[in-house]
């Protein structure tokens, strides 16, 4: 999921670049004049990039923090997966940007090795029968220019407007006279349904026109984002498998309640996913404010899925970064990725987004598998070989992330709904994670920058 970015190729792939946290009574309160600061409890809600960002800012101020994590392991969507001896990342991918991130300076932080720049000209894709690509590059970015001019539109005027609603009217108006029903969906889906995570007739037509844009070459992290996640971890009082049910909260404290019993502290970063706010699983007592309830609500849990394929040998062009498919039905398996520094693993990946990705959760491995390699032989040959192995992702199925990233749902208002989702309440719950983040909204980035703001943001109550 780092971000959702904006150049024709990075568009493609903002998958992010993206992925969830405290204990203890004390006492309340500012100094001023010559009294000495007040040392704070805090809790933080979840143990992804935000809440270990938040936390680490947090306790080298001084103050005393406990991470409540509801899984086995840090790192919430942005997990690196070794079972297999090769570090496969289920979440998050990229850094995007890296001329002005704060996800690639804290990897030069932590003496990370990065991947060679991203070269998104590096396509070739397949029509549904395996004939050659029908897309002209003209048509492409005719397409995305057109597209983007409608966000634009929709986002200046704050129209409750779906996004499926604004391209089909395009499409209906003939503003793409050169592609064919299926070569539009293909676009559709690949550009705004992969990348926002979410069905266009759910989302908002102004999606994406919201946010910043990255400057500088995109980057993956060979070895695996977990290594962010373990680097921020150091030093920290993470407390694992607890799960977090309820969230009682006055201007004197906050009380957690959870699997392994209450804690208490003085003020509460809550870091979990979107999905996790939709779903109600953690009860707020007081019930929040309802600006941020409608924030909840207009800020969609999307689904984007990977299937890691380990062959025996390589069959694909490994000079080849990204191998596109028009899908029939539109959406399946339409986007591939070869990696230079996973080359001599033999591996290919592919992404599915929305609706597509939910159904194929309930799918076994096997079969998942099967419609794979159906599409690989359609693009590549009969005599491919079968995988090895595959590592295939659920992340709508995950009790704990409950969807990939946010995207917004038609009638949101992009700047209004995600500050007020990120804003503090009665100054003793602070809220971060991507789906706050205004500008690096579904990305690393936006997790980090988002945990580093809460902690500030409790810094200037705390001093």
């Amino acid at each position: 999921m780092d971000s959702i970015g904006f150049d024709l190729k990075k568009t493609l792939l903002v998958l992010l670049t993206v992925f969830i946290v405290g204990c203890g009574s004390g006492g309340s309160g500012s100094s001023s004049g010559n009294n000495p600061p007040v040392i704070e409890d805090i809790i933080v809600v979840g143990a992804g990039l935000a809440g270990l960002t938040a936390a680490r800012d947090l306790n080298a101020a001084g103050l005393d923090v406990t991470v409540l994590e509801a899984r086995d392991h840090i790192g919430g969507r942005a997990y690196t997966d070794n079972s297999t001896g090769i570090p496969l990342d289920l979440g998050a991918s990229w850094i995007l940007g890296i001329d002005q991130s704060a996800t690639y300076e804290l990897a030069v932080e932590a003496g990370i090795v990065v991947s060679a720049h991203t070269d998104w000209d590096l396509f070739q894709g397949w029509d549904f029968d395996g004939s050659p690509y029908t897309i002209s590059d003209a048509d492409d970015a005719d397409f995305f220019s057109r597209v983007e001019a409608g966000c634009r539109q929709n986002y200046q005027s704050q129209s409750s407007t779906s996004f499926e609603e604004m391209v089909e009217t395009l499409y209906g108006n003939g503003d793409f006279p050169n592609l064919n029903r299926r070569e539009f969906e293909y676009l559709v889906a690949t550009y705004f349904e992969l990348e926002y995570a979410g069905d266009v007739s759910l989302m908002s037509a102004s999606q994406c026109w919201e946010g910043s844009d990255y400057f500088g070459d995109d980057v993956i992290i060979p070895g695996g984002y977990s290594q962010l996640s373990s680097f921020l971890s150091q030093g920290l009082d993470i407390r694992l498998n607890t799960v977090v049910t309820a969230v009682t909260y006055d201007d004197q404290g906050v009380t957690i309640t959870t699997s392994n019993g209450n804690f208490s502290a003085d003020r509460a970063v809550i870091t979990v996913p979107i999905g996790v706010l939709r779903s109600g699983d953690i009860q707020f007592s007081p019930a929040l404010p309802q600006s941020k309830l409608d924030a909840i609500n207009f800020i969609g849990s999307g689904t984007i899925n990977k299937t890691w394929m380990i062959f025996p040998s390589t069959f694909w062009n490994t000079d080849i970064l990204m191998f596109g498919y028009i899908s029939d039905p539109k959406g399946h398996f339409s986007e591939w990725y070869s990696f230079d520094d996973l080359e001599t693993y033999n591996v290919l990946l592919a992404f599915n987004g929305g609706s597509e990705a939910i159904e194929m959760e309930s799918m076994t491995d096997e079969e998942i598998t099967a419609e794979a390699m159906t599409i690989l032989r359609t693009m590549f040959g009969p005599d491919i070989p079968e995988p090895f192995d595959v590592v295939q992702t659920r992340w709508n199925s995950d009790p704990f992330a409950k969807g990939a990233y946010g995207f917004l749902r038609a009638g949101a208002v992009s700047a209004r709904d995600r500050n007020n989702l990120a804003e503090n309440v009665i100054e003793r719950l602070f809220f971060a994670g991507e789906a706050t983040s205004a500008s690096h909204y579904a990305t690393t980035e936006g997790a980090i920058r988002s945990g580093k703001k809460a902690a500030m943001d409790i810094l200037t109550y705390t001093n």
